[in-house]
């Protein structure tokens, strides 16, 4: 059996936008001793398929696992993306092999897929965008004010199929007792109230706050909790005003 491609009945098949003629291929038998294939091309022109791989600078098509070595890598590797064994020119393995057995190579390799990579994140890459927002920054001011109120969070940087760690959204507030205005009644209700929060070396509060989903929920949940520790510290109830000996 032999495939052929029926020249004589191009006319007579369909056509779609942009003069585009569908092509068809016929079973002929040959002849026995004939042996082989033949194949034959309607129009002598291939159609260009609209799946075709863009042409990304610097990836040669000789050459997959190679990039070149005259294009800067920022214009390569772009943005955040998953990892291509075609572009990246590291020979990377990963997966859990049978005993005696090398990693999976990178090519066709699923596990490198799931996991994020900071390809992008380059040295040049950051430099690049450093020296483009420098016009857009201005300078640091030279005498700043005074600032109670200490805020600290943390960012984690982990190789898992998720970029989201529950340690992130933890939220840590500190001030210390004498940035607020207390009376010395108020001092010892709010150091009451605060209880192993306070450190009597440094004279520091500090609030945590991790119940809530996200860091924004967290951070506005200690300065509710610093805001009611510091109205219920200054105020003042009928009982106390009353004379411990009567």
């Amino acid at each position: 059996m032999a495939l052929r491609r029926c020249c004589s009945s191009i006319s007579s098949l369909p056509t779609f936008k942009h003069n585009v003629t569908l092509c068809a291929y016929v079973s002929t038998t040959r002849g026995e001793g004939t042996g082989g294939k033949e194949e034959t091309r309607a129009g002598g022109r291939k159609k260009k398929s609209p799946f075709a791989r863009t042409k990304i600078p610097g990836w040669s098509p000789y050459k997959p696992d190679k990039v070149n070595p005259g294009a800067p890598w920022p214009s390569v590797f772009q943005t955040a993306r998953p990892y291509d064994p075609y572009i990246i020119p590291l020979p990377i393995r990963m997966g859990r092999p049978d005993v005696g057995v090398v990693s999976p190579p990178a090519v066709g390799n699923l596990e490198l897929l799931k996991i994020p990579n900071f390809f992008h994140l380059t040295p040049p890459a950051i430099e690049a965008h450093c020296n483009a927002l420098k016009p857009l920054c201005t300078p640091w001011p030279s005498k700043l004010p005074n600032l109670p109120l200490r805020v600290e969070t943390r960012n984690y940087v982990l190789p898992g199929n998720s970029l989201y760690h529950s340690g992130a959204r933890r939220v840590r507030l500190k001030i210390a007792l004498k940035d607020l205005t207390l009376t010395d009644r108020a001092r010892q209700k709010l150091i009451s109230l605060c209880g192993p929060r306070y450190d009597p070396e440094t004279d520091v509060v500090t609030l945590v706050g991790k119940r809530c989903p996200t860091r924004k929920q967290n951070h506005e949940y200690v300065l509710y909790l610093l805001k009611v520790l510091y109205l219920e510290a200054n105020k003042v109830e009928p009982w106390e005003s009353q004379d411990e000996s009567s």
